[in-house]
């Protein structure tokens, strides 16, 4: 964001997400990703998937007040 990096996540295809507020500045921003697939393993470890990269869904960028409800679970003992 604005040239700092924000945050890292391993799983292609697994969401992530991250906190940006602090890397905002006023007036316009720039937002730059960047996708690399690659694996640790060894050769005959890597064959199950192709070596594909890219953003295979939804993107958001969302706003949420200082305070706010992030996640919300209920239980009803039955």
């Amino acid at each position: 964001m604005n040239g700092q990096k924000v945050g890292y996540s391993e799983g292609s295809k697994t969401p992530a997400e991250f906190d940006i507020s602090s890397y905002l500045l006023a007036g316009d921003n720039q937002l730059a990703v960047q996708v690399i697939r690659w694996s640790d393993g060894t050769y005959l470890e890597d064959q199950d998937f192709w070596r594909l990269s890219g953003i295979e869904r939804d993107v958001r960028l969302y706003a949420s007040p200082k305070k706010h409800l992030y996640e919300i679970l209920l239980y009803k003992q039955i």
